[in-house]
């Protein structure tokens, strides 16, 4: 008998330890080292839950967990309390699913035979338990079921979204009531009905969250693109008065006779030194045609926040020649431009020189997309079409892939990538127009 209670202690331990672990991975402290003073407080509070757990009726042991692991979250992190209840409330709300799964399988295969009061039902319960925790540790450690985990809280947290808040909230409640149905009556009839609720009602709330995450990056996107847009559009505006400026400058240094002079020389100074800082060269981009204007806008963005190194030109009036009503092809172009931009800013970012060259303009028939990015490593130009062919490790190479059959279907556009002189990667993209 003392054996499994010391069992149960094990287990509870280590149940706490597992939703600390999962605080942490959900919250992205994953790198922060666990000190003695942390594993004593969790030890501390295991002892508290053994102890609760043994004294009170099952049905309310999930109330005490919760507010025992709020506390325990709060004591070692400090975070604000709405955000570690959030939190923790998706966590166990995981723990109910699993729970309610498993527990329906052991009803399946006749696992509930043994009475409340034996000693094999508290040694049952605690590999249940332990069974939970580790499904708990596994499928938090699946990229996609985390990263859409951490968008949900960012949406709420940071967001701000109180229906979504509220959703999860709601769910959390009717799967404690379905626990609280089904510690009463136990059938497999009352577990298939109310595990079947339970999917339907998790499947629609995680479509709204998804809809809601989709909706938020799209207007994300959309005022970034404007704010880059105004702030792009002010610098041509600024390019013109320098202009103008630079223009009566001239004029001033030609009135000199006397080229010799100091205050010829001054001024020249002054002029060099006012027109020497540096600063960005997108003029004309607003020139371009809305989807093409977009994308450079967005990724200038990019290039911006990561400090790579940018040399961009393009030709004035080039929406003269880019015909936007030919829908398929212009969004073909518009597809191929975002993956190959994307390709770039990637390559750009892992390499030493860190370096973007971006040139568009007019030759012949064509407006041409010369983009030339530095990169390091080794790569194999005749297999980039190949599907998940990439020098930057293993599946990856979709985009480029995508990008040859899109070319395939389209009689007006063509590409070639290869490696020049300087030992950078360039892509040129060419469309023909009328």
């Amino acid at each position: 008998m003392s054996l499994n209670y010391i069992f149960s202690y094990v287990i509870v331990f280590y149940g706490v330890f597992v939703f600390f672990i999962t605080y942490k991975h959900l919250t992205k402290r994953h790198k922060e080292k666990i000190y003695k003073n942390q594993l004593i407080i969790i030890l501390f509070f295991s002892a508290i839950q053994i102890y609760m757990g043994l004294s009170i009726f099952n049905q309310y042991k999930l109330f005490i967990n919760l507010f025992l692991n709020i506390v325990l979250i709060n004591i070692i992190y400090k975070d604000d309390i709405r955000k570690i209840f959030l939190i923790m409330i998706i966590i166990y709300t995981i723990e109910i699913l699993f729970e309610i799964t498993y527990s329906f399988t052991f009803i399946i295969l006749n696992f509930n035979t043994f009475e409340v009061t034996t000693t094999d039902t508290l040694f049952m319960r605690n590999l249940f338990s332990l069974l939970i925790y580790l499904s708990i540790l596994l499928i938090i450690h699946i990229s996609k079921v985390k990263k859409f985990l951490v968008k949900t809280i960012d949406l709420i947290i940071i967001k701000r979204n109180k229906t979504i808040k509220m959703l999860i909230i709601i769910f959390f409640a009717f799967i404690v009531y379905i626990i609280f149905i089904l510690t009463f009556n136990i059938s497999v009839s009352n577990y298939y009905n109310n595990l079947v609720a339970v999917i339907i009602i998790l499947c629609c709330m995680c479509l709204i969250i998804i809809y809601k995450l989709q909706l938020i990056s799209v207007i994300e996107n959309e005022k970034i693109i404007l704010k880059y847009m105004t702030k792009y559009e002010l610098l041509l505006d600024q390019y013109k008065i320098n202009k103008h400026e630079m223009l009566n400058n001239l004029i001033l240094l030609s009135s000199f006779k006397n080229k010799n002079s100091k205050k010829y020389t001054a001024t020249l100074n002054d002029i060099i030194k006012k027109y020497s800082e540096k600063g960005s060269y997108y003029n004309n981009i607003a020139h371009l045609p809305y989807g093409i204007k977009g994308i450079l806008y967005y990724k200038m963005n990019t290039i911006e926040k990561n400090k790579l190194n940018i040399v961009f030109y393009c030709t004035k009036n080039l929406n003269k020649f880019i015909n936007e009503d030919n829908a398929k092809d212009y969004s073909k172009l518009c597809k191929l431009l975002n993956i190959f931009l994307d390709n770039a800013i990637e390559s750009a970012l892992r390499s030493k020189k860190k370096l973007i060259i971006i040139d568009i303009y007019k030759e012949e028939k064509y407006i041409v997309f010369y983009i030339e990015n530095s990169f390091d490593g080794n790569v194999d130009v005749s297999l980039l079409k190949n599907k998940y062919y990439s020098s930057k490790g293993q599946n990856r190479g979709l985009g480029l892939y995508v990008a040859s059959q899109l070319k395939k279907q389209s009689k007006t556009i063509t590409y070639k990538q290869y490696i020049n002189n300087n030992g950078n990667f360039v892509t040129l993209l060419k469309i023909k127009f009328e």
